[in-house]
């Protein structure tokens, strides 16, 4: 039942370009877009719910250590959703990657995303000695959504906002309003 109020449209014009992000009100659609047209194009979608308590360990994921034959413990690396949408994109060709609320990312955890949004679309685990890239044939695109002003959010770093751009939304239209609540109501 989803409404077109011109944001679909948009992005699809816009689809697997820059990192996109998407700046708006509590209840404009921002999210719902970007289900509508990964669902309509059968494109894979990895979402996380970013917090001011995000970490690095959050967003790229961990090792992990479990016991395993013989009571010899096996080691694991446990992507979180950069390193998951990597995969993705590698597997199905392409990935779309949301990061709902970016704006309540602490500046330090930031800086994680930015070799995945300029040219070199990677994760770099240096101390691991692994480095998560996207293959040349494949296409990753980074996407995020704030509503701005609330409290618990940050100010993006200058990294971040040279990276992606930004667009801004607001309300639909009292006419698009009414057309979502008719065909809510069914």
């Amino acid at each position: 039942q989803y409404v077109e109020t011109g944001l679909k449209t948009y992005l699809e014009k816009k689809m697997f370009g820059s990192p996109l992000l998407i700046k708006g009100p509590k209840g404009v659609g921002k999210s719902l877009a970007i289900q509508q047209i990964c669902a309509e194009k059968d494109i894979p979608m990895v979402r996380h719910n970013c917090h001011d308590n995000s970490d690095d360990k959050e967003l790229i994921g961990t090792r992990h250590i479990e016991g395993g034959a013989n009571g010899v413990p096996s080691v694991f690396f446990g992507c979180g959703p950069l390193t998951t949408a990597i995969d993705v994109a590698n597997e199905h060709g392409c990935c779309v990657l949301v990061l709902e609320e970016i704006n309540t990312l602490p500046n330090t955890v930031q800086k994680h995303i930015n070799s995945l949004t300029d040219y070199r679309q990677c994760i770099e685990l240096f101390n691991q000695g692994e480095i998560f890239d996207v293959d040349q044939n494949s296409k990753l695109w980074v996407m995020g959504t704030a509503n701005p002003g609330y409290s618990g959010t940050y100010q993006f770093n200058e990294d971040l906002r040279s990276r992606f751009r930004f667009l801004p939304v607001t309300y639909p239209t009292t006419e698009q309003e009414k057309t979502i609540l008719v065909n809510a109501m069914g």
